[in-house]
């Protein structure tokens, strides 16, 4: 693979991955068909093969170790997905990928690639750094570099958030999650384009102990065939999200309708 760096410009397509439970990447799949994202020649990532859990939240995802669905798509499509998606939990963006197996070639390269598609200089970021039989080996030494490659590439440096330890809190719109991962030499960037994660659809005022995840509630409904017309009985409802996500479904209510999302501070984006 060469660096992967794209052109500037809105009308580029973007290589793009819906982050998914184990399991449930066929669903996320069909969803992506059904709102007219093609996924020709692209496969999903089975969550059956998981080999050890990530601690990112689904932010480390892109590899044959987690769930999820790759797909290729415009700004626009990226912007459908995190509003329409209702199993997934992120959709992250391929900045880029490269060979590094040294501190200076990984700042040089990871400075070549186009940050001012997605970040406004001087923007904070949150690093997630996952290293896995390299060279380069220590998360934290790699994080520096690839925040002096964004000061080099924008001319002001990026303010550095800690990163949740788990991803499970997010981070929020106003700081860029960015995802870096380097197995055996090979360095891919991404970029998080959802912000919180996207089971918080933004309608749940108050949480119940040990809450059914939306993003899950949804998969059982779709799952299941459930037409949307015939009736549902939930007898032991809890918190009512199965009920809730029915009822979004039924009426065609998209998920994210509610809430924000990390692109709408991209540079590029345009409501």
């Amino acid at each position: 693979m060469g660096e992967g760096v794209s052109e500037k410009g809105a009308g580029v397509n973007e290589r793009c991955f819906a982050v998914t439970a184990p399991g449930l990447e066929p669903l996320a799949a069909k969803e992506l068909r059904n709102i007219g994202i093609s996924l020709e020649g692209q496969k999903p990532v089975t969550g059956l093969h998981l080999a050890e859990k990530r601690t990112t939240g689904g932010a480390a995802a892109e590899s044959d170790r987690s769930g999820g669905v790759s797909f290729t798509g415009s700004l626009e499509d990226i912007y459908r997905a995190n509003l329409h998606l209702r199993t997934a939990s992120r959709v992250l963006v391929r900045l880029g990928d490269f060979y590094a197996a040294g501190f200076p070639e990984l700042r040089k390269k990871a400075g070549r690639l186009a940050w001012e598609r997605f970040l406004a200089p001087g923007q904070p970021v949150s690093l997630h750094v996952t290293c896995h039989k390299s060279k380069l080996y220590h998360s934290g030494a790699v994080a520096e570099r690839v925040l002096a490659a964004i000061a080099d590439r924008l001319g002001k440096p990026a303010p550095a958030v800690k990163a949740s330890p788990t991803g499970e809190e997010g981070e929020g719109t106003a700081v860029q999650m960015i995802v870096v991962r380097l197995i055996h030499d090979h360095c891919t960037i991404s970029v998080d384009s959802s912000g919180e994660l996207l089971h918080r659809r933004g309608y749940r005022q108050a949480t119940a102990k040990a809450p059914l995840r939306e993003t899950l509630a949804a998969a059982m409904l779709l799952a299941s065939g459930w037409d949307g017309a015939s009736p549902l009985v939930d007898p032991f409802c809890g918190s009512g999200t199965i009920a809730i996500e029915a009822a979004m479904l039924a009426l065609g209510i998209p998920p994210g309708w509610r809430r924000s999302f990390a692109f709408m501070n991209w540079p590029r984006y345009s409501p």
